[in-house]
C-alpha cells in the first residue's frame, strides 16, 4: 500500500512537471487564411530541469517550433504550432504529442472549423482520341455565406483552352482541347480572390 502511494505521488509529480496553460485550443480562421500560428504556453512546474525530447504532429499541415529544449524549474516557454490551412475545409482536429524527460507524454489538440471550400463538378473531363473537340463545361460553386470570386483560370498545357463564364450563382468553366489527334492530360487550375484553388483535369485518351 505504501509503495503504491509512493508510485502515485511520483507519477502525479512527473505529470505536472510540464504544465501547459491549455491543452486544447479551438479556432475559426477567416475564409482564405493561408495559415494560423497557434501558441501553447507552458512552464516547468517541477523542481528539476526539464528537457523536451521531441514533438510529434499528426498531420503534415502542422509544424512545431520550440525556442529551446531544456527549461529550469519555474521557467516558462512557448510551443508554437504553424498550421497550414491550404486545401483544408470543414472541421479539422489535429494532435500534437510532446515527449519530455520528466514524465509521460502530453497530448495537445487544435480544433479548427474552416470555411467550406469551393466545389467543382465534374472535376474530370474526357475526350476520345479522334473524336470531335467539343467544349465541355465544369461548374464551380462557392460555399454559402462566403463572398468569393474567381480571379484566374490557367492550364498546365496549351493543348487545352479554358474559358470562364460567370453566372448568377456559380461559374462555368468551358474546357476544350485544341486537337484530339493525340492523347494528352492537362490540369486546369482555378484561383479565387481568397487564395483558394480548385482543379479540373482534362484528358484526351484512346
Amino acid at each position: 500500500m505504501r509503495a503504491l502511494l509512493l508510485l502515485l505521488l511520483i507519477t502525479t509529480s512527473f505529470t505536472a512537471d510540464l504544465a501547459f496553460e491549455r491543452e486544447t485550443i479551438s479556432l475559426t480562421p477567416k475564409a482564405g487564411s493561408a495559415r494560423e500560428i497557434v501558441s501553447f504556453p507552458f512552464r516547468n512546474a517541477g523542481t528539476q530541469p526539464l528537457t523536451i525530447e521531441r514533438v510529434e504532429v499528426s498531420c503534415g499541415c502542422t509544424t512545431a517550433d520550440l525556442e529551446k529544449r531544456t527549461y529550469d524549474p519555474g521557467e516558462k516557454g512557448d510551443l508554437a504550432i504553424i498550421f497550414d490551412l491550404n486545401g483544408l475545409a470543414g472541421r479539422q482536429d489535429k494532435t500534437i504529442q510532446v515527449y519530455h524527460d520528466r514524465g509521460p507524454m502530453v497530448m495537445l489538440t487544435i480544433s479548427a472549423l474552416l470555411a467550406e471550400a469551393p466545389t467543382v463538378a465534374p472535376s474530370f473531363l474526357t475526350w476520345k482520341v479522334g473524336a470531335a473537340a467539343d467544349e465541355q463545361v465544369a461548374v464551380v460553386t462557392m460555399p454559402e455565406g462566403v463572398q468569393e470570386f474567381i480571379t484566374e483560370v490557367t492550364t498546365s498545357s496549351k493543348d487545352v483552352t479554358a474559358t470562364l463564364y460567370p453566372r448568377d450563382n456559380d461559374y462555368a468553366i468551358g474546357v476544350k482541347p485544341v486537337s484530339t489527334a493525340t492523347a494528352t492530360n492537362v490540369m486546369i487550375t482555378v484561383r479565387t480572390d481568397l487564395g483558394r484553388t480548385v482543379r479540373i483535369f482534362a484528358s484526351v485518351a484512346p
